[in-house]
């Protein structure tokens, strides 16, 4: 293994966990004055994007089909910016923003299955020195 590997290997994590930092950062801002802030919404979900680009973490991405309108408009965007994955999926529940944690918890319970069956949700091996 050369400098170089371990050496790109801590500039990644680095800027994965600057990113994520920032995807919270701006989610304290998303509700100002009582109003929501959509800019600083998808900046966090931006951040939050770029934070978990580690491509062997799996994502279930839930976009209810009665959604606020922006994040309806923007679901594509946001799901297409997260690092493929054969286990990421975009789940679309019938259901309002609000009522989405409970009508997804079959297909949560489902996926997590499937994940865990996989075998990919174990923690990747460094090669052998």
């Amino acid at each position: 293994m050369t400098v170089t590997t371990p050496l790109l290997i801590l500039v990644l994590l680095a800027l994965s966990g600057f990113a994520d930092s920032l995807g919270f950062f701006y989610a304290s801002k998303i509700w100002q004055g009582g109003l929501l802030s959509w800019g600083d919404l998808g900046r966090s979900a931006l951040g939050w994007a770029v934070g978990i680009s580690d491509p062997h973490t799996p994502v279930l991405f839930i976009a209810p089909s009665g959604d606020y309108p922006l994040l309806r408009a923007s679901k594509e965007t946001m799901f297409n910016a997260l690092p493929p994955n054969p286990l990421t999926r975009l789940y679309q529940p019938d259901s309002s923003h609000l009522g989405a944690p409970a009508a997804s918890i079959d297909e949560i319970a489902r996926w997590t299955a499937e994940v865990a069956a996989s075998g990919s949700a174990a923690p990747v091996q460094p090669p052998p020195r």
